[in-house]
Order: structure tokens, then sequence, then C-alpha cells
């Protein structure tokens, strides 16, 4: 599985990339398989304003048909996470439907 990452206002530090790919490997472990390609897309909304606004957007393209989650928080790390787990949830929602 191809994982790209995005950033809009939003600095693509190494610890940044590593987390994704941790956190995108220990979601995925036994299901990435069904998944061709994960593009995160990481955003921060308010820019210097601060507040819940850290948006990561997972587009997950499986065969045939592209998914999308969105989670909004105030730490771009939290709101990684959220995203990512929510994925993995379609991800197993879907493979499940057709078993």
């Amino acid at each position: 599985m191809r994982v790209t990452i995005r950033t809009v206002d939003v600095r693509a530090t190494e610890a940044l990339k590593q987390h994704v790919q941790h956190v995108v490997s220990a979601a995925f472990d036994r299901i990435g398989d069904n998944v061709h390609e994960l593009e995160v897309r990481l955003r921060d909304l308010n820019g210097p304003k601060g507040g819940v606004d850290q948006e990561v957007v997972v587009l997950g393209r499986l065969a045939g048909k592209t998914l999308a989650v969105r989670a909004v928080e105030a730490d771009a790390y939290h709101a990684l996470r959220s995203a990512i787990t929510r994925m993995a949830r379609r991800v197993r929602a879907r493979r499940g439907g057709r078993s």
C-alpha cells in the first residue's frame, strides 16, 4: 500500500511523517492488502489563530472505490489517529460486507 502525505499550512516534519507511517502500519496491519493507496491530507484551518483547527482528510483507494474520512482536532497527531482509525474501520466493514 502506498501512503502519500500532503500538507497545507502544516509543516511536514520528519516526526510527523514517521507518525503517519506508524499509525497507518498499526491500523492497516491485517487489512492493508485491500487498500491500494492512502492519501493523508493535513491542513491548519485557522493558521496562527489556533483553536480546534487541525484537519486531517484520509482518502483510501480500494479496487473500484474511494473512501474518505475527515477529522478535526486541536492537535494534528490526534486528528491523524482519529481519521486513520475511522478509515480502517470503514475498510474492515467494506471487506466484511463482501465475505
